[in-house]
């Protein structure tokens, strides 16, 4: 008997852009060109996400959206006001499609770490609650799959073609903006758009302390990411040693903010999970061990974070000069 198997998908390789950003040239050209080939890139993991044999598909397809999302938000004047809160609501609407799916895989490659951390006596619960993550994950996958074969998910990407293949800039003088974003060369673009991040990420820092809510620092995270991005797309324009040390510092910053995030969300999950069990339940005593865990745990990545802001903080006064 022949036992024939399927190919395995490759993920999508990132291609160079065709037109490298130089100081003096005009931007608006070279920025909607990007745009367009990042949600170009994103849709490239669509069949891999249908196929669901690789994780790493669906998270890639993300990244490319929110690093969209985040260059549109931070070069917003670039974009038509006829175009911007229409792309914004287009490029919303793909990645709340994939949220639940997303949350749910990130709990499930967690399986071995929660069983690892309890004792054996809740055993038992532990694993029927992640067998109702897999029901509810298979669920979860089946609407996305129908979602991403429907007529209304092509229509809404020839829609978002369509803005993304128009002429944006027709006239003398722009629609949105004076002077006419069509004279902002590259290199003031990103002037404005690093110091922009710069200053927000500093007001954070300076503003948070060990009584700040939870959303602020959420905010910060947001913030890096922001700055990740635009330091990632400008970078043909910056020292490569002083970009190296940039991202170095921000990912130190990045992965304790995500520590703390990821801490914060699996709380309200498993408190909204565990409301619906009964106090005598497996589950119930199961869950109530992983949210004392995961509360010392959200602790302990607050107060890491309040520590580092300090430095970090510094480290943005003192920081290398980054434009060659």
């Amino acid at each position: 008997m022949t036992v024939t198997t399927r190919d395995t998908l490759k993920l999508p390789v990132r291609k160079a852009r065709k037109a490298a950003l130089i100081a003096d040239a005009p931007i608006p050209p070279l920025f909607q060109q990007f745009i367009l080939k990042e949600f170009q890139h994103a849709r490239l993991h669509e069949k891999g996400i249908i196929r669901d044999d690789n994780l790493e598909f669906l998270h890639q397809y993300r990244v490319s959206l929110r690093r969209t999302r985040s260059l549109m938000k931070q070069l917003k004047y670039l974009c038509p006001k006829k175009h911007y809160p229409t792309l914004n609501i287009h490029f919303k609407t793909l990645m709340a499609h994939t949220n639940q799916l997303r949350d749910l895989d990130v709990y499930l490659q967690k399986m071995d770490d929660y069983f690892d951390c309890l004792d054996h006596i809740h055993h038992q619960g532990l694993a029927r609650f992640f067998d109702d993550l897999q029901d509810a994950r298979k669920g979860s996958y089946k609407t996305l799959k129908r979602w991403l074969k429907s007529d209304e998910y092509q229509q809404q990407n020839q829609r978002i073609e369509k803005q993304l293949t128009s002429k944006w800039y027709s006239g003398s003088q722009a629609d949105n903006a004076s002077p006419s974003p069509k004279k902002i060369s590259c290199a003031e673009a990103a002037t404005q758009a690093i110091t922009a991040s710069y200053q927000e990420i500093r007001q954070y820092c300076d503003a948070i302390n060990n009584d700040s809510e939870n959303s602020q620092i959420h905010q910060l995270r947001i913030a890096c990411k922001q700055l990740r991005y635009c330091l990632e797309y400008f970078s043909p324009l910056l020292k490569r040693n002083a970009l190296t040390v940039e991202l170095t510092l921000l990912k130190t910053l990045q992965d304790n903010l995500g520590d703390f995030n990821d801490a914060s969300v699996q709380l309200q999950f498993l408190l909204s999970y565990r409301a619906n069990k009964k106090p005598s339940s497996h589950r119930y005593r199961a869950i109530s061990e992983l949210i004392n865990i995961t509360e010392h745990q959200h602790d302990k990545s607050r107060k890491r974070i309040i520590k580092q802001l300090s430095a970090f903080n510094l480290a943005l006064e003192q920081k290398t000069p980054l434009f060659r």
